[in-house]
């Protein structure tokens, strides 16, 4: 008898070991990282991804720094950023087509947010 729930107790550790595994390969495979850098000449207090299941933000990204912006897709979306300045100036990018998987950058400088992967 012991044998016997000594197996079980190993099947059952097994499985719910290799559907863990699979449950983290699936979300890693739905992640969108968008990748904001500050090339203006302002501080960045609020960036914004702006997706189809809703919305992701980073705050206070200095002058020559990065903020990864992190968030889950359930198939082809679109994505635009928004940075809003320390003088409440906002700019806005151009609406992007992505799915999961994808690693975008967006470059913010004075006037314009341009998009690239």
């Amino acid at each position: 008898m012991k044998k016997f729930l000594t197996i079980v107790i190993a099947f059952i550790v097994l499985a719910g070991s290799i559907f863990v595994v699979g449950y983290q390969i699936a979300l890693r495979a739905t992640l969108v990282t968008v990748v904001v850098r500050n090339n203006s000449s302002f501080i960045i207090g609020a960036a914004r991804v702006e997706h189809e299941q809703g919305t992701a933000a980073a705050a206070n990204i200095k002058r020559n720094h990065t903020a990864a912006i992190r968030f889950y897709s359930k198939g082809q979306n679109t994505c635009k950023i928004s940075a809003m300045f320390d003088n409440n100036r906002t700019i806005y990018s151009k609406a992007r087509q992505i799915k999961p998987g994808d690693k975008i950058k967006g470059f913010v400088t004075d006037s314009a947010i341009v998009m690239n992967q």
